[in-house]
């Protein structure tokens, strides 16, 4: 038996020979399995043949038509074997291979200082000198959800950067795609929400699912440029696309449009928000960027070293894994630091202090910690007063 699956890219990752370029996606076709053993947004690293000639590989029993394309039109690849790919993008050892992954970390705690450090210095010069703003961003990075409970998303923090101007989009971008494995930028104009449906929508013609933006690889860093938004009316398909980018902030879901039914899909897609102004999303945190007079040109003036950068996605990808527990100690004194703060501003709901412990956990990733203990929280409570 076999069973078919399209693949495609909107993310910022490796690119492969151009196809990119040339198909949106592609037809996997899966032999020797009676059903597919795949998900939505699962990313797979496939050993296949590639075909894009209608004559070439062709099957007996493959007939073409209105819904099986030909290879001309949508490649095929005719997989030979696969794998998932994980949480660690297969570049690092896995929690499980316990032996290995502690013998790496160790490495990497023995020299975290350093690289902390530097990456940081690296930001904060990316940010125009601007260290509150490059410590919260750090933070942010560290963000994914760790599980769904009660209709909360734990372990996300989406974020918006404010007094951000037009020209600061590219180089957050390019930051992030040296230190990142998948990146996707959205830029918000009355226009482009117009235009396009970012979710992905059901063609009944074609018997095919059009791939949106908002349709990414779990893991993938979302940044949603609003630095040129404009007044002006939106559509009744871009007040949809704004609905779907704050459901994916809140929720950490894409509805996918069946035309006569949506259908929510789970996704881990950290989000950052850039606006010149107030943004028009609401994020977990909101933060000012005081020194916007003082940023870069381009990404190129400030880039580091390929040796630095190779450091800090190593440890990146160690610190996003980090599984954080809190010591009796710390949970002691956050209760009690909890409580005077209710004490003292009533109205502060339940999902701001769930929000400010999340943040503390964040951080102590972020020092490849794996407990959240008393100094770390201490260490935390300034940075959260200056996150909105």
């Amino acid at each position: 038996g076999s069973t078919t699956t399209s693949t495609n890219s909107n993310s910022e990752g490796p690119k492969s020979n151009g196809f990119e370029a040339l198909h949106r996606g592609y037809m996997a076709k899966v032999y020797d399995t009676t059903s597919s053993p795949f998900k939505v947004c699962d990313l797979v690293e496939f050993v296949a043949i590639f075909a894009a000639n209608p004559a070439l590989m062709a099957f007996k029993n493959e007939i073409c038509g209105r819904f099986n394309p030909p290879a001309s039109a949508v490649p095929r690849l005719h997989v030979i074997s696969f794998r998932r790919i994980q949480r660690d993008w297969g570049l690092i050892p896995r929690p499980q291979m316990r032996q290995s992954y502690q013998h790496k970390l160790h490495q990497l705690q023995a020299r975290l200082k350093d690289v902390r450090k530097s990456l940081l210095d690296h930001m904060t010069k990316v940010l125009g000198g601007d260290k509150i703003v490059a410590e919260t961003l750090l933070v942010h990075l560290m963000s994914r959800v760790h599980y769904r409970m009660s209709g909360q998303v734990i372990g996300k923090m989406s974020l918006a950067l404010l007094n951000v101007p037009p020209s600061f989009p590219k180089i957050v971008k390019d930051l992030f795609a040296d230190l990142l494995p998948t990146v996707n930028k959205i830029e918000v104009t009355i226009q482009n929400m117009n235009k396009e449906a970012l979710m992905p929508v059901k063609d009944y013609d074609l018997n095919h699912l059009s791939q949106g933006k908002l349709q990414n690889a779990n893991g993938t860093h979302l940044i949603i440029d609003e630095t040129n938004l404009n007044e002006g009316k939106l559509s009744d398909l871009g007040v949809k696309n704004l609905r779907a980018i704050q459901q994916v902030i809140e929720e950490q879901k894409v509805n996918y449009d069946f035309k006569y039914h949506q259908m929510a899909f789970a996704t881990d897609s950290p989000v950052l928000v850039l606006s010149t102004k107030k943004s028009i999303l609401k994020c977990d945190c909101t933060v000012k960027l005081n020194n916007s007079r003082s940023l870069p040109a381009s990404y190129e003036a400030v880039k580091a070293s390929p040796k630095a950068v190779a450091q800090w996605r190593e440890y990146l990808l160690f610190a996003k894994m980090m599984e954080i527990q809190i010591t009796p100690e710390a949970g002691k004194l956050i209760q009690e630091d909890l409580v005077k703060e209710r004490k003292f501003n009533p109205k502060m709901e339940e999902a701001t202090m769930h929000l400010k412990l999340g943040i503390a956990r964040l951080l102590a990733s972020s020092f490849l910690e794996g407990k959240l203990s008393k100094d770390r929280w201490e260490y935390a409570k300034p940075l959260i007063k200056h996150i909105h």
